[in-house]
């Protein structure tokens, strides 16, 4: 946001968060952290006075679509879109509330945070990285969980040189079916109609098995280690394995894969 348009934010709305802790005190305010343009058009289609939503436009974190605008087109619909947002008391409101809780994580104000849990529900997963934005292995595994011919399945990103990922999808298969051109394009249209292009993998392969915890927790993690690099039991407990032998595919695919280049 251009410093024209952060004055004016500023001083429409001087209000910031403080809070004490271990003998010092910390403020945030927008000064310190300027809002993004798209938090800004987010609180004004909230507050009734911004621009419509467009298809191509910023939506929600689940979709992870970004304005379409050029960077300048989004700054300036920002600065009008600020006045309209801090002309309202409840903007005004929220804006506080936002930064309120960035500075609560920071310093970890506890009852900021008990009060923030009491009245949403926070489930942790792990994120699958791709550029311009994360998606969460949950929403892949519940598309996928529609196709019978599925019946287990793990996706892991890796983070490749020079700032790209290779995300591959292993599937485990019912009845000794095999992966072939038909499912493949299931699988990708499926994920494309339930989400986004971005949440087709890059790669699908058939796996004889899929590696769990003794709890049924799937390893996705050891198996990110492994196809990067990190030796089967540096990467993994096989002791702590439903069945030890699960990850003996991915050590062979990741010495002998074509797919994206070797650390």
């Amino acid at each position: 946001m251009d410093r024209g348009v952060l004055a004016r934010w500023t001083a429409a709305c001087s209000v910031g968060y403080s809070a004490s802790g271990m003998g010092l005190e910390f403020k945030l305010t927008d000064r310190e952290l300027p809002a993004s343009p798209a938090f800004i058009h987010f609180l004004a289609r909230k507050l009734g006075r911004g621009r419509p939503a467009q298809s191509e436009g910023w939506v929600d974190q689940r979709s992870e679509r970004l304005l379409a605008l050029a960077e300048e087109d989004s700054q300036a619909e920002a600065a009008a879109a600020a006045d309209a947002v801090m002309a309202e008391p409840a903007g005004r409101e929220r804006v506080a509330r936002a930064y309120g809780l960035l500075c609560a994580f920071i310093i970890g104000d506890t009852a900021h945070l008990t009060d923030l849990r009491s009245r949403f529900h926070f489930v942790n997963v792990i994120g699958i990285p791709r550029t311009g934005g994360t998606y969460l292995t949950a929403e892949i595994y519940r598309a996928l969980a529609t196709i019978k011919e599925i019946e287990d399945a793990l996706i892991v990103s890796l983070d490749l040189p020079g700032g790209t990922f290779f995300m591959p999808l292993f599937v485990k298969l019912a009845d000794e079916l095999v992966l072939d051109a038909a499912l493949e394009q299931q699988i990708t249209d499926q994920l494309r109609r339930e989400y986004t292009p971005r949440h087709v993998p890059d790669r699908i392969v058939q796996v004889p098995a899929i590696p769990v915890t003794l709890t049924g927790k799937k390893m996705e993690v050891p198996v990110r280690r492994i196809l990067l690099g990190t030796p089967a039991d540096e990467a993994a407990n096989r002791n702590a394995m439903a069945d030890p032998d699960a990850l003996d595919f991915y050590v062979s695919y990741a010495a002998t894969q074509r797919d994206y280049p070797a650390g």
